[in-house]
């Protein structure tokens, strides 16, 4: 299965609709928008069938070229843009009931086939791994997150796996396979096969859930403080889970509608804020002693977004920002007060085996973003339905 990303997922939370007056952009033009900092980027749908994925991923390969596959070491090797085998240090994993012909081409897998969305970030079956791989192996689940990492380098070692000096992202993730390198440095396999309703949990694992945590962490989240969440979409939602884990006793969701609000309050939000602005403000220090929050956490990189960040806080708070920037912040109004700020792409794998223990125990349960399922050739309805807010989160299945 596979999770489609939308304008407001990972790193764009409350992106106003194509519609909005003060945000004239077209719907095409936000399906167009390409995704920065290792995202994925949208494609026409006459492409889908058509798109070359480079830089050592999954090539698809078109049937008349299948004479040209080849072995090596005894493992399935994707074939480059070339026809040339890739190294064999890398692992795969699909959908146990998808087969890997799709729209006239076919993919052939090495290191990590394995079935992701456009956002998805690691969620499958292990096809087969490559003569390197320690970790996993065929007929493990694996979750695994939106960008690869070796898992050894200093930087992964500090935590910071997002910027893994060996590590990389990926061009496009919509098949039902794909390869994934330094797989014993990215993937985690699950305890056993799982039951089929902790999958979308496991799913939001890959992207929405560790990022909205890595936006509580980089905020400061903590037992007994107070923390604000600006954008309601599936990592603003999973902000909001990731502050009641992390002790956070009063948890405000800045939401306007109806149906997210309802997620917000079940994942452990106190209060609702509707407003924006002065009065979005307003309300939220009504709340927090008339300070402000101890911590803000802004999912959308708005212009409006980031400054309502900034003006919800507290002074000598902090702000964890994970929408990617469109917009800028007021560096110097911001030390007259003590207020910093932190974040960026999540680290997924420094998360991932702490959440994937509460996902696993039932502690927590973020598939509860995804609230349409549709077939992966139907992906162009997904991101019509995210875009014209008729879905939060949607997951696609093969």
């Amino acid at each position: 299965m596979s999770e489609s990303l939308n304008h407001e997922d990972a790193v764009h939370d409350d992106v106003p609709a194509a519609d909005d007056p003060q945000h004239p952009r077209s719907r095409e033009d936000r399906l167009r928008h390409d995704y920065a900092q290792g995202h994925t980027q949208f494609i026409s749908e006459e492409k889908i069938a058509q798109t070359h994925l480079s830089q050592g991923h999954p090539a698809y390969i078109a049937p008349e070229a299948e004479d040209t596959f080849e072995l090596s070491q005894g493992h399935p090797a994707y074939l480059d843009a070339d026809g040339d085998p890739v190294e064999p240090r890398d692992d795969a994993a699909r959908d146990p009931d998808q087969p890997t012909a799709r729209q006239g081409y076919r993919a052939y897998p090495c290191r990590a086939c394995l079935l992701r969305s456009v956002e998805v970030r690691c969620d499958g079956g292990v096809e087969s791994v490559g003569s390197d791989v320690r970790t996993v192996k065929p007929g493990d689940f694996v979750v695994g997150g939106f960008l690869h990492s070796e898992n050894t380098c200093p930087l992964c070692a500090k935590g910071m796996h997002a910027s893994c000096q060996h590590g990389g992202g990926y061009d496009g993730c919509q098949a039902e396979m794909i390869r994934v390198p330094n797989a014993d440095g990215t993937l985690l396999a699950t305890p056993e096969q799982p039951d089929a309703d902790l999958i979308p949990s496991l799913l939001a694992l890959s992207d929405v859930m560790c990022t909205g945590w890595h936006g509580a962490v980089c905020a400061g989240a903590r037992p007994g403080s107070s923390v604000v969440v600006v954008g309601d979409g599936a990592v603003g939602l999973s902000a909001v889970l990731a502050a009641r884990e992390l002790g956070a006793t009063t948890i405000i969701a800045m939401s306007r509608h109806a149906d997210r609000q309802a997620i917000a309050s079940e994942f452990g939000a106190t209060h609702i804020v509707a407003e924006r602005g002065a009065e979005g403000v307003a309300r939220v220090k009504e709340l927090t002693g008339g300070i402000g929050a101890d911590a803000v956490v802004e999912c959308v990189g708005t212009q409006d977004a980031r400054q309502q960040a900034v003006d919800s806080v507290r002074d000598g708070g902090m702000i964890g920002l994970l929408g990617v920037p469109h917009g800028e912040l007021p560096v110097d109004a911001m030390f007259w007060r003590n207020v910093g700020f932190k974040g960026g792409p999540a680290p997924v794998r420094a998360y991932l085996p702490h959440l994937l223990e509460l996902v696993w125990t039932r502690q927590i349960d973020p598939g509860r973003v995804f609230d349409l399922e549709l077939p992966l050739a139907d992906v162009a309805e997904a991101y019509r339905a995210m875009d014209e807010r008729r879905a939060t989160k949607v997951l696609l299945r093969p």
